[in-house]
């Protein structure tokens, strides 16, 4: 025999299956990062979407909690203080004057 190596087919046959294998690996790694990816960014979105939802409803509740304590505001201005309170003293006042 010469000084070359010889390989027998068989082997390199498998070691172009391995190396297919591993560039199929590499290739299904790819795909499920890039899934990962596109998953995580819309499940952000979707979280924002939410988010501007909670925001907004929580909003429109604080504003019509305040419309109903802004009425207090608007007796506690005309009739001097005192909230409602003030309001049961000048029904007071104005009953006392009515009558």
């Amino acid at each position: 025999m010469s000084g070359i190596a010889t390989i027998d087919v068989r082997w390199l046959t498998i070691f172009n299956q391995v190396a297919e294998g591993k560039a199929k690996l590499a290739d299904a790694q790819n795909k499920a990062e890039q899934f990962r990816k596109d998953a995580a960014k819309e499940l952000n979105k979707e979280v924002d979407k939410f988010d501007k939802t909670v925001e907004k409803k929580t909003s429109e509740a604080k504003s019509g909690i305040s419309s109903w304590l802004g009425a207090n505001k608007r007796y506690t201005t005309r009739l001097g203080g005192g909230g409602w309170k003030g309001l049961a003293v000048a029904r007071k006042v104005g009953s006392a004057q009515v009558a």
